[in-house]
């Protein structure tokens, strides 16, 4: 019997073959470059933000005038030269805190300087400041109540008769009356001279107001009032008393 044959198509050689899938090898550089953490970037801009506004807080309410003293009243200053006050607590404004800082700040100003600096010049029974943001100081003082007037005179210069100028009359008369006083010394008759009238001395005059414990609260700026209703005391010195 006669065998059938079937066609069998040939392979078709020519045909482009289909690359075969290959495993890709990592870059050099991607090896390299790794993931960015998110969690360290937000750490950043929060660092930062932080610092941002820390930086605006001392600015704003430290170093700009927005809180700077504007008005300063002083009451109860009432023998004390109020103008000596002000030019105190000017001289304390212009200071600096912290080298930075300006100690005319309401936040930052020091009480306990300025009270110093008065109770160092004047005889004051209490200071009490108060702080009223964002641009009020309040100074309050107490003085020692005055129950005596100390009068102190101190001697200055004791004037001589030599100091004295003389006119070209009273000199002449001078003169001739030297003239007459030997003629009369020379016949033995003694008259009645009169009494030369001493000059008198100069003095300087001070007045101080004392507390009930004798301590000077204050110099000069005596009232007529006070003259006559306190107790004065007069003291007289041959010299400036320390």
């Amino acid at each position: 019997m006669l065998k059938r044959r079937f066609y069998k198509p040939k392979r078709n050689l020519n045909r482009v073959k289909r690359p075969q899938s290959r495993v890709q090898r990592p870059h050099p550089e991607r090896e390299q470059m790794q993931p960015v953490d998110i969690n360290v970037v937000k750490k950043i801009l929060t660092t930062v933000f932080f610092i941002a506004v820390i930086a605006w807080f001392i600015y704003f309410f430290l170093i700009s005038d927005n809180f700077f003293i504007k008005t300063v009243h002083i009451t109860g200053s009432k023998n004390i030269p109020t103008e000596e006050l002000q030019s105190i607590v000017n001289d304390n404004l212009q200071k600096k805190q912290y080298i930075l800082f300006p100690n005319k700040n309401i936040l930052l100003f020091a009480k306990e300087d300025l009270i110093k600096d008065i109770s160092d010049k004047y005889i004051v029974e209490n200071i009490i400041i108060d702080k009223n943001p964002p641009f009020e100081l309040r100074i309050t003082l107490e003085e020692k109540l005055a129950r005596l007037i100390l009068k102190t005179k101190t001697l200055v210069a004791i004037p001589t008769e030599a100091d004295e100028p003389e006119s070209e009359e009273e000199g002449t008369l001078n003169e001739k009356k030297s003239a007459q006083e030997d003629e009369e010394v020379e016949q033995g008759s003694e008259e009645d001279e009169e009494e030369a009238t001493e000059p008198e001395p100069v003095y300087t005059i001070d007045y101080f107001y004392l507390d009930v414990n004798g301590i000077i609260v204050s110099l000069g700026n005596i009232s007529e009032h006070d003259r006559s209703t306190l107790p004065t005391i007069e003291m007289e010195f041959d010299n400036q008393p320390l």
